[in-house]
């Protein structure tokens, strides 16, 4: 089952875009940032918008939690509530994806690449309609892996259009409460403010969260 967002999800069209084109042509798409760049909800949405070619087959699997390489593959399977029988977790996994188009998608992954590597690549040889989307700092360096990039949100001004991290903050800050009015002062401030937190969404709405409380100008001279 896939993560059921509960705020607005803001920008990224062309990387969705991107990361559908690439899931559709190979079987191991690996989304790859540094921390606090969205890489994990970017992934989510990605994988909502792909109802059509999988259904319900789509699961996210939260592997941060996960300290011992070895339990990587038992986390798979009990994240995708697939039946066993008491053998190799690897087999009941198989054995309930051979069959049907599914999506798998294996977040957080940078602590244990290694034995991710080994797991995707057992699944994937085994199960011709299986789709594989990794979120991690960096590849996995395996044959097939196509890599995709993601960068921080754009905080470049431009005539008659906000930039998306903009967005994102009067998105977070008016959600928890924050009285703003969107003039073109306030814009800029809120514009320097994402500037200066280097675009990073999960920056933006840490600041955001005390827009309510913190005035727009003294949160842009803290961060100078």
């Amino acid at each position: 089952m896939l993560l059921r967002p509960l705020a607005s999800f803001i920008g990224r069209t062309a990387e969705r875009e991107l990361l559908r084109s690439a899931l559709r042509g190979h079987p191991l798409v690996t989304l790859v940032g540094p921390p606090g760049v969205g890489k994990t909800r970017l992934a989510v949405e990605t994988a909502r918008g792909l109802e059509k070619e999988f259904g319900e087959r789509r699961w996210f699997v939260d592997l941060a939690p996960v300290t011992v390489t070895d339990l990587v593959a038992s986390t798979v399977l009990s994240s995708i509530d697939a039946p066993t029988r008491g053998g190799e977790a690897i087999g009941d996994i198989v054995r309930y994806l051979e069959s049907k188009p599914a999506l798998l998608l294996l977040d957080n992954c940078e602590h244990l690449q290694g034995c991710v590597a080994e797991v995707a690549v057992a699944l994937l040889g085994r199960c011709d309609g299986l789709r594989i989307l990794v979120t991690s700092r960096s590849e996995l360096h395996v044959d097939g892996e196509r890599v995709v990039g993601i960068a921080p949100l754009d905080t470049t001004m431009a005539p008659g259009q906000e930039p998306d991290a903009t967005r994102l903050f009067y998105d977070r800050a008016t959600a928890r409460g924050a009285e703003l009015h969107r003039d073109d002062t306030e814009i800029g401030k809120v514009t320097s403010i994402c500037a200066q937190l280097d675009g990073l969404p999960l920056a933006i709405e840490l600041a955001a969260s005390r827009a309510r409380v913190v005035s727009l100008s003294d949160l842009d001279e803290l961060l100078a």
